[in-house]
């Protein structure tokens, strides 16, 4: 793990997470590593509001009492836009990872990583480099387009998260799945799906899973 220097150069961390045995966890582990403070927790988004100080990194959770998928990120900086976000999650699936990053953060690790894992994302966070958990590092290159790949003039009607949608629903996930997936309500995912069918002019769901392979969204591994 690189260093951000000495003890008297501590990383102040604020901790975004509703659970108290995973405060209590996170809380005890960074007593370990004297570059790193503990200096607040907040089991909400609108407690960040009562928090003093201006943390160098924040640890959040996506699925929070107030606020829940990557949206969280976009809320953490609205209360602190000179903190950089370490997303720290058990959601594994890549296009949350995507939006994650999209929004604002600059890391994501999944709370099954290892002590050392979590040090090194802390580390590169705090230094404004960006920090993906290993074993998402294929998920996540799979999930986005390659830049070498142009979409098809239709495609380019879509908005992102319409894209999110049609990759989902070419994965064969319900519309249910993916409004938990995304944090978003049911009704929002009929929605963006029926404007995905509209945009491409669709009939079928056969339909969009070949259109999704065509375009190279999905692939059949």
């Amino acid at each position: 793990m690189s260093s951000t220097g000495d003890a008297s150069m501590t990383v102040d961390v604020v901790l975004v997470e509703p659970r108290a045995l995973i405060r209590d966890a996170v809380a005890a582990l960074m007593q370990t590593q004297p570059m790193f403070r503990l200096a607040g927790e907040a089991e909400r988004l609108r407690d960040l509001a009562m928090l003093d100080g201006d943390p160098r990194v924040v640890v959040t959770s996506l699925d929070l009492p107030d606020g829940r998928g990557p949206s969280v990120v976009q809320a953490v900086h609205r209360y602190l836009p000179s903190a950089s976000i370490l997303v720290l999650s058990d959601v594994a699936h890549p296009s949350i990872v995507v939006q994650a990053l999209d929004a604002g953060a600059i890391g994501y690790i999944l709370g099954s990583a290892s002590s050392q894992q979590f040090f090194t994302a802390l580390d590169s966070v705090a230094r404004k480099e960006s920090y993906v958990d290993p074993s998402l590092e294929a998920g996540v290159a799979k999930w986005q387009t390659p830049s070498n790949v142009a979409p098809s003039t239709a495609m380019r009607h879509l908005s992102n998260r319409e894209i999110d949608v049609l990759r989902w629903l070419a994965l064969g996930h319900t519309n249910a799945e993916i409004a938990t997936l995304s944090g978003v309500s049911l009704r929002t995912v009929e929605t963006h799906r029926a404007r995905v069918f509209q945009k491409l002019g669709l009939r079928t769901r056969a339909d969009l899973v070949r259109y999704a392979f065509d375009e190279g969204l999905v692939d059949s591994h």
